[in-house]
């Protein structure tokens, strides 16, 4: 595992939008060059949870963390 990390936030993540396109294709770049990438959004769902993962990239949900 690299040990060069990166974390890309997202407010709405729910659905194929703009910033969901984007932070996939910076995601994308960031692992090409040995990044792990991770995310972290407060809207989600699990459909784009799963692309983040099958494209290499860690999601986590702000709200998982409130206590």
């Amino acid at each position: 595992m690299s040990s060069k990390n990166i974390l890309i936030t997202l407010f709405f993540a729910d659905g194929l939008h703009g910033g969901v396109k984007y932070a996939l294709e910076l995601g994308a770049y960031f692992i090409s060059l040995g990044y792990n990438v991770y995310l972290c959004g407060v809207k989600t769902t699990d459909e784009i949870k799963d692309l983040f993962s099958a494209n290499g990239m860690h999601y986590s949900n702000v709200m998982d963390f409130s206590t």
